[in-house]
């Protein structure tokens, strides 16, 4: 794996280290802020589950470092139309004005998930926007119709592994690369709105090889208890969709945040 790409990243980082934020570029004309942590707390291959139960709410451990790269995510659902996903990966490009994190590519990526040993991540579920009728607000939502009226209080999501596969380098960087194939699905949740799933490990299990930079997780399929809230506003012994496991309407929109930890950052 080429080294030089993380040298900058890790004497900026180490320059930095007591700041909680960093900007960059979204290669959009405008600048996006990754978050770093709060101290709160291949081209495929075949699928299956994996991940840790490293803990919960714990905070940041380590042997010194930055803290765990953490990015807040929001997207539409995808209910409305069971053809169409609304994933969210590095390289999605923003549409207008969109709330939530963004890489600008899947190139610009691949030090925030580039590793030679550790890759563990968890995810934080945050409270649902409320998005005024007629505001795109989030990526991919669709207008004309009001959001949910119960607000979710869990999420239920899939997480998938791609690698980022570099196709073209200059002076030992890589300067062009695309996503490979999902693999290592896993479903995580519910998690509670203001909780933290388990840690999931990925450094011993996903896929290494020439010209694989990073591994990137993928977010899709996000279900919520949306309906619950509703139907047992309605009957109150009700327990239908209350497990979380009703996509999120392309009318609403979905929160998270994610933390990524590396060689490159502190433990969690």
């Amino acid at each position: 794996m080429k080294k030089s790409i993380f040298i900058l990243t890790i004497l900026t980082f180490a320059m930095s280290s007591c700041l909680q934020q960093e900007t960059i570029s979204t290669g959009e004309g405008t600048s996006t802020t990754i978050i770093t942590g709060d101290n709160n707390g291949g081209n495929g291959g075949n699928g299956g589950n994996d991940g840790g139960n490293d803990g919960g709410n714990g905070g940041n451990g380590g042997n010194g470092g930055v803290p765990p790269y953490e990015y807040e995510i929001m997207m539409a659902g995808d209910k409305t139309n069971p053809t169409v996903e609304l994933p969210w990966h590095p390289g999605i490009r923003k549409s207008g004005n969109s709330l939530g994190f963004f890489f600008g590519s899947t190139t610009q990526a691949i030090p925030y998930f580039a590793s030679d040993s550790r890759l563990k991540v968890r995810f934080k579920a945050l409270a649902q926007p409320y998005v005024p009728s007629g505001s795109t607000y989030c990526q991919g939502r669709a207008t004309g119709q009001a959001s949910d009226a119960y607000n979710y209080t869990k999420l239920k999501f899939t997480v998938f592994l791609r690698d980022i596969i570099c196709t073209n380098y200059s002076n030992g960087s890589c300067t062009n690369s695309y996503l490979g194939s999902r693999y290592r699905s896993k479903t995580i949740g519910p998690v509670d709105v203001d909780s933290y799933s388990e840690v999931y490990n990925y450094g011993s299990i996903r896929n290494t090889g020439n010209n694989i930079e990073g591994t990137a997780v993928e977010i899709a399929y996000v279900r919520a208890d949306s309906t619950c809230q509703y139907s047992r506003n309605r009957n109150p012994s009700s327990e239908y969709g209350c497990e979380a496991e009703i996509k999120v309407r392309n009318a609403s929109c979905w929160n998270m945040v994610m933390q990524v930890s590396t060689d490159y950052t502190q433990d969690f």
